[in-house]
């Protein structure tokens, strides 16, 4: 078992500052020809080697942040534990990030903090674990400031291949295969294929895509206020609840 880390500092916490994402859907058919377009009109990110995301989620026992999901795209917060790994082989990178993201209008800030060395020990953990629900607890002090009662309610993976459009320096990143593996027992069973949706995203200050990717509207992608918790929140809660 990884021991704990020691308590964070103020300085622990990464990130910060205000940043722009627009979001593109596509029908998840639609991806190898996205990609083969992608691939001929970007540099691939060199940095960031395809790789398999997983995000386990926190929530309210209430479920605010579904709600806020539901009820506005304005505002809204996320709080994850995030690890990384090598979709060829299937291991998981040694570091996992908790991290707090918070969303107004089209702007988003987030704060992370990096967990060396204790992605394989968490990922392995059971949803239901002590040690998974004391992890906002164990940065609260230092950190910015959370809904009481936090707990796991879902994982939801997907694989990422980055771009780089190098005129503008933007990075364009192409997300698909979208799931929920896992989910906290209280609200399973985990579905059982993956959204049918995948994703394009633009991080810098791009609000539409550049003349290089217009091409993508003729292959269904549009932009889009899509979030990969809500629409797999939603997908879990379909099968166990009537909202």
């Amino acid at each position: 078992m990884v021991p704990p880390a020691s308590t964070p500092t103020d300085s622990a916490w990464g990130g910060g500052g205000g940043s722009h994402e627009a979001k593109f859907t596509m029908h998840a058919s639609a991806v190898p020809n996205v990609m083969a377009l992608m691939q001929e009109r970007l540099a691939e990110d060199e940095a960031f080697p395809t790789a398999r995301i997983s995000s386990l989620y926190y929530d309210t026992p209430d479920l605010r942040f579904v709600a806020d999901k539901r009820n506005s795209d304005y505002l809204k917060q996320k709080v994850r534990l995030r690890w990384y790994g090598n979709p060829d082989t299937g291991l998981i990178d040694p570091d996992a990030f908790f991290e707090v993201k918070s969303k107004e209008g089209a702007q988003r800030r987030k704060l992370r903090v990096a967990l060396r060395g204790e992605a394989p020990h968490l990922a392995a953990l059971d949803l239901a674990s002590a040690e998974l629900a004391s992890l906002p607890m164990r940065f609260a002090e230092n950190g910015p400031l959370l809904p009481a009662g936090l707990e796991p309610f879902l994982v939801v993976s997907y694989l990422r291949k980055r771009f780089v459009l190098e005129r503008t320096g933007t990075r364009i990143a192409l997300d698909w295969d979208i799931c929920v593996p896992r989910v906290h027992p209280r609200f399973g069973p985990v579905p059982d294929r993956p959204l049918n949706t995948a994703v394009v995203e633009l991080k810098g200050d791009l609000w539409v895509l550049p003349p290089d990717l217009q091409e993508l509207s003729a292959l269904g992608v549009r932009l889009s206020s899509f979030s990969k918790y809500g629409q797999c929140a939603e997908r879990v809660l379909g099968v166990v609840s009537s909202w």
